[in-house]
């Protein structure tokens, strides 16, 4: 009786356990879906979240004030994102004041899959009249948008500035299914190998919202107060063991995740990879084959014999800097700056790389010299690679 007694109650708490573990993931979902209905903010670009890529301004109280501008009478102002979703951030505004002619004029944007290309759209002269442009229909316009920018193409020289107030992306309301596929995204998607992957496992590939160890965490919360609503335990040792079971399982479920991650990149590594002579791996793979063609364009404006270059970039200490230095060979690339060296240790026919956009430095046409704060470097601009960075030779420094 005693025996029947005592199978009876685990069989009671198996069942709590397994109705506690469902309605949590009902009421994780649901959590999800209100707290994405109710909390997806425009994302608002304007005044120092906007630095120039091309060209020369200042910053006021009312914006970003375009005084000048780069190669080809071009001005592009940009911003970035810790990431936004593309399927539902679909909406571009912007602001602008003192426009006047132009040829033209685009909305330009980075994915998180692809952060070496800079996608464009150029816009009508409706949209431009209008401030904003439905732009989620366009094929590139997928995954993480990470960048946002607005480019010009302007006549010279400018009668007066030309302010951009405000850029901005606004999100549509999400669906109950949208909810579902981005959680389950964290679960079903895989990230190919990364110059990170070798120190730390981040498990949350692109668009997942939360990643997978959150919604693990949140899971196992939830499951507990419900069992602790459904079935007041017994004893102490009764909730640690069902607290345990519920993290035995997340565990699982993670450590199912890897090691499904880790098979996806072996197999992807092996299609990709599998028989290739070491100079065709690294034109194969698709982040170095961008840098390896950009190093051979910036080749054919540099000199024969080996030249001094410092290569600039707002986080000298990641990958592109490094492997462009690789790339430049037998140059003597010098990397890991993030500011323009002193004028004191630069000489005419030295050359500055300057990857990305680093916000702090600029060039003045009106000098012919690369500017930062107090640092001043005479230079002729050489080239510009879109999506990588633009090449200077310096001249009448010391």
């Amino acid at each position: 009786m005693i025996a029947t007694r005592a199978l009876s109650t685990r069989a009671t708490t198996v069942a709590v356990l397994l109705c506690s573990a469902f309605i949590g993931t009902l009421l994780l979902i649901a959590g999800l879906w209100l707290n994405e209905a109710r909390l997806n903010p425009p994302m608002v670009l304007t005044g120092s979240a906007l630095h120039f890529s091309q060209g020369a301004g200042e910053t006021t109280s009312q914006g970003v004030e375009i005084r000048n501008v780069g190669l080809e009478d071009t001005a592009i102002l940009v911003g970035t994102f810790a990431g936004v979703p593309a399927d539902r951030y679909r909406t571009v505004t912007w602001s602008l004041a003192g426009l006047g002619e132009t040829r033209d004029l685009r909305i330009l944007w980075q994915t998180h899959h692809d952060r070496q290309t800079a996608h464009s759209r150029k816009l009508s002269q409706r949209e431009i009249a209008a401030g904003r442009i439905e732009i989620g229909a366009e094929p590139d316009w997928k995954g993480q948008i990470v960048g946002l920018g607005i480019g010009f193409v302007l006549q010279m020289p400018l009668t007066e500035p030309v302010l951009l107030s405000e850029l901005s992306l606004l999100a549509e309301p999400p669906s109950l299914a949208q909810t579902l596929a981005t959680l389950m995204r964290g679960w079903t998607r895989f990230d190919s190998w990364s110059d990170s992957s070798i120190n730390r496992y981040t498990a949350r590939p692109e668009g997942a919202r939360p990643p997978p160890v959150v919604t693990v965490a949140l899971w196992i919360a939830l499951s507990t107060l419900v069992y602790l609503m459904l079935q007041r335990p017994t004893s102490i040792r009764t909730l640690m063991n069902t607290l345990a079971i519920l993290i035995l399982i997340g565990w699982l479920a993670l450590d199912m995740r890897w090691q499904a991650d880790l098979r996806e990149r072996l197999a992807k590594t092996q299609r990709q990879y599998a028989g290739l002579a070491s100079t065709e791996v690294r034109t194969s793979s698709r982040a170095d084959a961008a840098l390896l063609r950009a190093a051979r364009e910036l080749r054919e404006h540099l000199p024969e014999q080996p030249a001094r270059i410092f290569i600039l970039s707002d986080d000298p200490g990641s990958f592109m800097p490094a492997r462009m230095r690789y790339h430049l060979v037998p140059h003597r690339a010098f990397n890991g700056l993030s500011h323009l060296p002193p004028a004191t240790q630069v000489r005419s026919g030295d050359f500055i790389l300057i990857l990305g956009a680093p916000k702090w430095v600029r060039y003045e046409w009106a000098r012919r010299a690369l500017v930062e704060q107090g640092t001043l470097v005479p230079a002729e601009p050489l080239h510009r690679i879109l999506g990588i960075g633009s090449l200077y030779r310096v001249g009448g420094g010391t």
